[in-house]
């Protein structure tokens, strides 16, 4: 996908969503193991050489095999039919990287960077990405650089992305649904949840039956194999509906369902969450929710949230109505060109719990 144009590049001819062919082939090249370790930072203006312990740890420095690799890569548009030396590199078996560098001025394809702001120039081109159980993703960027005769700067800005440019903007891989990179993938989370039932009661104490069914709302999801950072697992941006037998719910919400893994890679539960709090007018809530029972006269806006987890075939979670304040500044951003912005104010106006 290539991104619209920016306030620092815009990119061309190719626009909105294509396709890309990547080819990566072995030719010789050299083969080496990069071995990295952390030393202790030394206070400045110290002369002491003494190496020290770890400083911190985890993924930011991991010891990695690299391979000098050719990478042929072409868009269907024509903006891109380079063939460049690239570096394969990898510190765990389940996946590489891949990083490549292009010369804007000896490009073969039609791809045109240019930069938006007045002293700034492009400097070259990153192709940087990955592969895993046969998928890929990746993205390319600008290196720009500033000068004005008297200060010099440097910037990055990404101007295209594959398989999806926004899916897996907070971390992790992006891979198809059907791959298994740990002991389980995002289609068997959603295959185990895809119809589950449970007991819902409300907040006044009466109870009803409550049938929960899931189903992707994206081709891929964002796979992490664990580290010091963040845990093995993954999320998946899903579509929940949630059906109540008394008819106070039909109700059709996003939400990110998040599936945590164990040491071996197998699956322990599965969390989800509303992916938005922003509603509609109150008038207009029972229409678009298919909720009914709840008075949010007064507010703003009236929004559902639900939360919850997805174990071994069966459910427990939470569905709230909220009644949101929304401040002029939110609504209009330009009537508040000073910023300061209070933000949005919500009101629990009820809702109920379900459990197996």
């Amino acid at each position: 996908m290539w991104a619209p144009p920016g306030d620092m590049v815009n990119a061309g001819p190719e626009q909105g969503e294509g396709e890309i062919t990547i080819d990566v082939a072995y030719g010789g090249g050299a083969i080496r193991f990069v071995e990295s370790r952390f030393v202790e930072s030394r206070p400045r203006g110290s002369n002491d050489e003494t190496e020290g312990g770890p400083a911190i740890a985890g993924d930011l420095c991991k010891s990695r095999i690299e391979i000098d690799v050719e990478l042929a890569i072409a868009t269907s548009g024509g903006a891109l039919a380079e063939t460049v030396p690239a570096i394969l590199s990898s510190s765990d078996p389940r996946h590489v990287a891949l990083e490549a560098e292009l010369d804007p001025d000896a490009l073969s394809g039609s791809l045109v960077v240019t930069p938006q702001r007045e002293g700034w120039a492009l400097a070259d081109l990153t192709i940087r990405g990955g592969m895993a159980a046969g998928a890929s993703w990746g993205s390319i960027d600008a290196r720009l650089e500033y000068s004005d005769g008297e200060a010099v700067g440097a910037g990055f800005r990404s101007f295209a992305s594959w398989p999806t440019a926004e899916t897996c903007a907070r971390g992790g891989l992006p891979l198809p649904l059907d791959t298994a990179l740990l002991a389980f993938s995002a289609a068997d989370v959603l295959a185990e949840n895809a119809e589950v039932a449970a007991t819902f009661t409300w907040d006044q104490g009466t109870t009803t039956r409550i049938a929960l069914s899931l189903e992707a709302a994206d081709d891929v999801a964002c796979v992490s194999l664990g580290g010091e950072f963040d845990e093995a697992g993954m999320r998946i941006p899903a579509r929940l509906h949630l059906v109540t037998e008394d008819g106070r719910v039909d109700l059709e919400t996003d939400v990110d369902v998040y599936a945590l893994a164990d040491a071996e890679g197998r699956l322990v539960d599965a969390s989800f969450q509303s992916v938005r709090m922003r509603g509609v007018a109150p008038d207009d809530f029972e229409a678009t929710y298919g909720i009914t029972g709840f008075d949010a006269s007064g507010y703003d806006e009236a929004s559902p949230i639900v939360r919850g987890t997805f174990t071994g075939g069966s459910s427990t979670g939470a569905l709230e109505v909220l009644g949101l304040t929304v401040p002029e500044c939110v609504r209009d951003p330009a009537s508040n060109p000073g910023g300061g912005c209070e933000g949005i104010d919500s009101t629990e106006l009820g809702g109920g719990t379900w459990a197996p």
